[in-house]
C-alpha cells in the first residue's frame, strides 16, 4: 500500500482551496500549520492542525468563515477547531 503522507500545511492548503479563500489566508494557513507541526509540536491530528491554522488565518485576515463551515469542509469535529486554533493562537 502506497499511502501519500500530507502535512497539516498540506492540508491547510487544500482547505482554503476548497473554502475560496484568498492567497493571504492561504499563505498565512499554510505557515501556521507549519509552525504549529514543527517548532510548537501541538498534540493533534494533521487534519485538525490544518483546520484549526485555517480558521486562525480566516479570522487574521479578515476573510468570513465559521468554525462550522471549517469543520465540516476539514471533516474534522467543531471543538477540534475551536481547540486547536486557540493553542495555535497561544503559540504566535
Amino acid at each position: 500500500m502506497n499511502a501519500e503522507i500530507q502535512t497539516a500545511a498540506d492540508r491547510a492548503e487544500s482547505l482554503c482551496e476548497a473554502l475560496d479563500l484568498t492567497e493571504d489566508a492561504i499563505t498565512y494557513a499554510m505557515a501556521l500549520a507549519d509552525r504549529a507541526e514543527r517548532e510548537h509540536t501541538i498534540n493533534r491530528t494533521p487534519r485538525v492542525v490544518a483546520a484549526g491554522s485555517v480558521y486562525l488565518a480566516a479570522l487574521m485576515t479578515n476573510e468570513k468563515q465559521t468554525q462550522e463551515d471549517v469543520a465540516e469542509q476539514g471533516d474534522v469535529a467543531v471543538v477540534s477547531v475551536r481547540d486547536a486554533y486557540l493553542e495555535i493562537a497561544d503559540h504566535e
